[in-house]
């Protein structure tokens, strides 16, 4: 995935300028390639997310040394609020993407455009 994202920049930067203006060329390649790296943020996040929720509602339900009802060590209780964290910033990051890839850039940055 990583390497895909990489050799779409590559790509990118290193593309003949569509016209003579660098400006609005430059520009173009910076819309392009937030784009790219929202998609593969996207492509990251959501299985993030998955993944740290699954898990953290499975270690939950690990009982522990603590409640006196297993001999299982206690990191457990440790570890799943910090997936839990991990969830929720996977959400967040996979809301950031999605703004990045489905708002229109004028409405991004603030400007009105005709």
């Amino acid at each position: 995935m990583l390497v895909l994202t990489a050799i779409g920049l590559w790509a990118l930067t290193w593309r003949t300028p569509v016209d003579n203006d660098l400006a609005s060329d430059s520009g173009e390649r910076l819309r392009s390639a937030s784009r790219v790296i929202a998609a593969a943020g996207l492509a990251i996040s959501i299985p993030l997310a998955g993944i740290s929720a699954i898990m953290a509602s499975a270690l939950s339900n690990v009982p522990s040394e603590y409640d006196g009802t297993a001999c299982t060590p206690g990191w457990p209780a440790v570890v799943a609020p910090i997936l839990l964290i991990a969830a929720l910033g996977g959400v967040a990051l996979a809301f950031w993407c999605l703004s990045v890839l489905l708002v229109p850039v004028a409405r991004r940055s603030g400007k009105v455009t005709t």
